[in-house]
């Protein structure tokens, strides 16, 4: 069993990645209640979506060290996605309760749309649409959560 001791392996670093989603799950959902089988609590899926992708990422980990999945290497990071990505989020979260979840969905999908340079302006109008619809009828009316659709 010969392990390969790079970190530029990319299903590698996938698996890191997967663990370090599942660790913050499972780190964040200590803060709230956990509650029993028969009457869950609010802290019980991020706990089981924690586990299972800490456990996940480990096997994917281990794997790609052990040479399983073969050796593909990263040759660059897409610094401009990664950033227009965290960004999206972040703005996502910074304009929720002032604008409203349409503002801020069309306000991230433009944002995203940064990560890519070509294309046109009228997809990312369109794909905003279609996400504000879906965000709106799944927020607002499956879960009944209190989010304002708009501010105004």
């Amino acid at each position: 069993m010969k392990f390969n001791t790079t970190f530029t392996n990319k299903h590698f670093l996938a698996g890191l990645m997967f663990a370090m989603f599942g660790i913050t799950a499972i780190a964040t959902s200590m803060g709230y209640r956990f509650g029993s089988t028969a009457r869950v609590g609010p802290g019980m899926f991020p706990l089981m979506i924690g586990v299972l992708l800490l456990i996940l990422g480990g096997i994917m980990a281990v794997r790609a060290a052990r040479g399983s999945f073969g050796y593909d290497r990263v040759e660059t990071i897409g610094w401009r996605a990664l950033v227009s990505v965290i960004a999206s989020v972040l703005i996502f979260s910074a304009l929720i309760r002032s604008v409203g979840l349409m503002a801020a969905v069309a306000a991230s999908v433009a944002v995203v749309r940064l990560a890519r340079p070509e294309g046109h302006w009228w997809e990312v109008l369109v794909l905003a649409a279609v996400l504000v619809g879906i965000a709106s009828l799944v927020f607002k009316y499956v879960l009944n959560l209190s989010i304002p659709l708009v501010a105004w």
